[in-house]
Formats: structure tokens, C-alpha cells, sequence
């Protein structure tokens, strides 16, 4: 008798399961690699109006340039024709119009943390704010990037963005990185429990991180943060019985007293009303 062939499946194996992502026979899409040549001029790539803490160029507190992507941008009319057109915002091209070092400016995390919150940059760099120690006013462009002097007294002021004023230089808030917020200038950021705290001038411990410390030598705990609950305040000579305090449940006979004004008992049989008929100390016959 003749061999019967076996048919083989060269093809590639396919899974039996349902779904789009056990089909083993698409191919995954690769990534797209970044421009090497616009990694080496720190040029952005970005598709937006380079307006957010997303553009590469804002990041770093420098301007978009001639070679990002967002300038590079053209669009065809119905004749054919291409005409260039660039939709980038970026807010360090602002700086750079009134004189501001830009590069010195991104240094600063306070600015840095508050300057892509800002809607009209233009009129808030306009801004007067006057200074306590003489009669004179300076522009918040001035205060930027670092302190400003007084043109009476020669002081230096600083800005705090996060406080939106001028502060003296020698005790103007610092910023707190892990916080993301200005402290006072005394303040330091604790690393155990991840807090500022009033250090002062003194090298003194963090409280919180002390009180842990003695809690454990002690052994124990006292949530300090969660108040205790109030105990709700009745009147000592007044009861809420339902029934008609003939037993001991009721607040007033277990005290020794009579029911009054103030309880809440209906058809009142209490022992000690009877007592006080007849002249006996309640108290002391309780």
C-alpha cells in the first residue's frame, strides 16, 4: 500500500485564544528614535504651543529656537504655495523682550514652580510693588532673577512667588523643594519625617521626629493630630428614663434625688419623691 503524505503547517503559529493582544503574528510598533541632531542642540520637538512645563526648552529656562520643531512649521494654500507659520508661547521669549537672564531665572524653583500658572505675563512683570523701607516702588522685572536694591537706600528686596510680595533679601522665605512651597527663613526640612520646622538659630532637633523617639522609649503612643472626642454634657440632676423611674436604671433615684423640670420621664413613680414627703435627707438615706 502506497504511504499516505502528512500534510505540514510551515505557516507562522497563531494563538487560539480571543483578543487582539494574543495575536503573536502583528508585529509590535517600534518606538520612534529622538532626533539625535536636536538632542545635541537642545532643540524641542513639540506638536503644542510650547506654553507648558512639557516643552523641552521651557524645562531647561531657555528659548525656543530656530531648529525646534514648533518653528518649523508650514502649511499649503489652495494654490500650492507653502507658507511658514510658527504657534510657539513660549514664556521665556517674554523674558528675554524685557532684559530678563533666562538661564539664571530656570535656576529658581519658586519661579520655576509658578511661572506656567500665570495667564498675562506681560502685565504681571509690570506690576509695582512698594517697598517698606522708603517711599519707592520697584517692578517685579527688576526683582528678577535675583534681589533688587532700593534706589533711596540701597537694600536688597527679594521676591517670593509663592507668597506673591517682596520680602527683604535677609529674611525673605526660602523655597523648600521637597515642599514645593516657601518657608520661613528659619525653617528647615526635616528628612525622617519629611517636614519644615522652626529650626531657628540653634542646631535643635525636629519635634516630631523627638516625640517618636520618646513615645518608643516610653511605649507609648499619642496621636497629638486627632483631638479627642467631647463627652457630651447632661445635667447632673436630671434624667432620660422612658419608663416611670421606679428602679434603678433611673439617673436620679440611683443618685438619691428627685425628679424635677428638666427630666424626661413621663408618669414619674420615683421613691425618694415620697421620702422628701416626710422629711428624710435623700442623700443621705441613698
Amino acid at each position: 500500500m502506497a504511504s499516505k503524505r502528512v500534510a505540514v503547517d510551515t505557516g507562522p503559529k497563531t494563538s487560539t485564544k480571543a483578543g487582539p493582544a494574543s495575536d503573536l503574528s502583528v508585529p509590535k510598533p517600534k518606538r520612534k528614535r529622538p532626533n539625535q541632531l536636536q538632542l545635541m542642540l537642545g532643540c524641542c520637538s513639540c506638536k503644542g504651543d510650547c506654553s507648558s512645563r512639557l516643552c523641552g526648552c521651557s524645562k531647561k529656562g531657555d528659548i525656543c529656537g530656530y531648529n525646534c520643531k514648533c518653528n518649523n512649521i508650514y502649511s499649503s494654500d489652495r494654490y500650492g504655495s507653502r507658507k511658514s507659520q510658527t504657534r510657539c508661547k513660549n514664556l521665556f521669549n517674554t523674558l528675554v523682550q524685557y532684559g530678563i537672564d533666562t538661564r539664571a531665572a530656570g535656576k529658581d524653583k519658586c519661579f520655576m514652580g509658578h511661572i506656567f500658572k500665570i495667564e498675562d505675563l506681560r502685565g504681571h512683570l509690570e506690576q509695582t510693588y512698594k517697598l517698606n523701607c522708603c517711599e519707592s516702588s520697584v517692578q517685579l522685572k527688576d526683582l528678577i532673577p535675583g534681589p533688587a536694591k532700593c534706589p533711596v537706600c540701597q537694600s536688597e528686596w527679594s521676591y517670593s512667588w509663592c507668597y506673591n510680595d517682596v520680602w527683604e533679601t535677609h529674611r525673605a522665605p526660602r523655597h523648600c523643594a521637597k515642599c514645593r512651597q516657601c518657608k520661613a527663613y528659619r525653617n528647615d526640612h526635616c528628612a525622617g519625617c519629611n517636614k519644615c520646622y522652626f529650626k531657628d538659630w540653634s542646631e535643635r532637633p525636629c519635634p516630631t521626629c523627638e516625640l517618636d523617639r520618646k513615645q518608643k522609649r516610653t511605649g507609648k503612643s499619642q496621636d497629638l493630630s486627632v483631638p479627642k472626642p467631647k463627652r457630651k454634657k447632661t445635667s447632673r440632676a436630671s434624667c432620660s428614663c422612658k419608663g416611670d423611674c421606679n428602679s434603678r436604671r433611673c439617673g436620679c433615684s440611683r443618685k438619691g434625688l428627685v425628679c424635677g423640670e428638666h427630666c424626661k420621664c413621663t408618669g414619674c413613680k420615683n421613691p425618694f419623691t415620697t421620702l422628701v414627703e416626710y422629711g428624710i435627707d435623700c442623700r443621705a438615706a441613698a
